[in-house]
């Protein structure tokens, strides 16, 4: 889409019906109960098309990160996705959303207040289960017509058209826009926005929004211009979930990556220094549990598990995750 032009575009990035079906029969198995049939296992996804002869040569191979009951359920891969910019590095995971069950978590000061049941940390109950964690999005202040509304809460009013994270009763997270690709409904225990759309239909859309502010490092620079850390959460070409951590890039160029990953749709999280952060963690059935992130520029990697300023998304064991404990 040439720069300034304007369109409704609409997503095409959902799951098929035969999909939806699969992933009823996996929710299924994966009920929690000791005596629960095996779950569905998701082959690795596709290794991405190599495009820097200097990179290693696993560049884009999907490797496995965390293994569950004898398969994986998260992948991780290094990537150099624009072969003029070799220095352009994304780290990037794909979760398996048959395994794992999804809650946001409320930070202390993003949105702060509240006795909230998913508070700043994970809780205890649900520590030994944990299987990974990444960051929400801006601080309010910063969210450009965006909301925010879980546990019953309208802590910032949602507006319809705005990239959006919402995470059903059964926690199963998806990416769209809010009044078009679904609705507050009632069905939603979460729901997260951030902005406008970075990708939809496979095509980069950041340009159609001239007047966003898609983060600022400082008062000075131009929002189409900052020049910073990144993160976004994008829905694949297989229908798979996918975060994207991309160093030091312009907006348009961080939505020109997701493309070439592969997102159909994605929308901006965090931004800046290290507050982007996706982490697996080991000592999976205890509750010593340290976070080891998917980029080596992402730090404070334990933060989920002591204590968050910002809202984050928490995935959990399906199989083991006790009912009741992550709302």
């Amino acid at each position: 889409m040439a720069r300034g032009q304007r369109r409704n575009v609409r997503a095409s990035h959902w799951i098929p019906v035969a999909a939806l079906l699969s992933i009823s029969v996996g929710l299924a198995a994966t009920g929690g109960s000791s005596g629960a049939a095996a779950p569905r296992v998701i082959p690795a996804p596709a290794s991405l098309l190599r495009r820097v002869a200097s990179a290693p040569s696993t560049d884009g191979r999907w490797n496995p990160r965390v293994a569950l009951h004898g398969h994986t359920v998260v992948w991780v891969t290094h990537y150099h996705p624009f072969a003029s910019s070799p220095s352009t590095i994304a780290s990037a995971a794909v979760v398996d959303q048959f395994s794992l069950k999804a809650g946001l978590f409320n930070g202390a000061q993003v949105p702060g207040g509240y006795a909230w049941h998913n508070g700043s940390v994970v809780m205890p109950a649900a520590k030994p289960w944990l299987v990974a964690a990444f960051n929400g999005g801006f601080l309010f202040k910063h969210m450009y017509q965006s909301g925010y509304k879980t546990e019953g809460r309208m802590m910032k009013p949602l507006i319809n058209g705005t990239a959006t994270l919402a995470i059903s009763k059964s926690g199963l997270v998806k990416v769209g826009l809010l009044g078009i690709d679904f609705r507050d409904d009632g069905t939603w225990k979460s729901i997260r926005q951030n902005l406008p759309a970075l990708v939809m239909s496979g095509k980069n859309v950041t340009y159609t929004h001239p007047y966003i502010v898609w983060g600022v490092n400082d008062g000075t620079t131009v929002a189409q211009k900052t020049i910073t850390n990144r993160s976004a959460i994008c829905t694949r070409a297989d229908t798979r979930l996918m975060y994207v951590f991309v160093g030091n890039v312009a907006v348009g160029t961080f939505a020109d990556a997701l493309v070439t990953m592969g997102c159909r749709f994605a929308m901006e999280l965090d931004i800046n220094g290290t507050w982007p952060q996706f982490a697996t963690y080991t000592g999976f059935g205890t509750f010593t549990r340290n976070g080891v992130p998917i980029d080596s520029r992402m730090t404070n990697v334990n933060r989920y598990v002591t204590s968050s300023q910002k809202d984050f998304i928490a995935f959990f064991d399906r199989a083991t995750l006790p009912a009741g404990v992550v709302a």
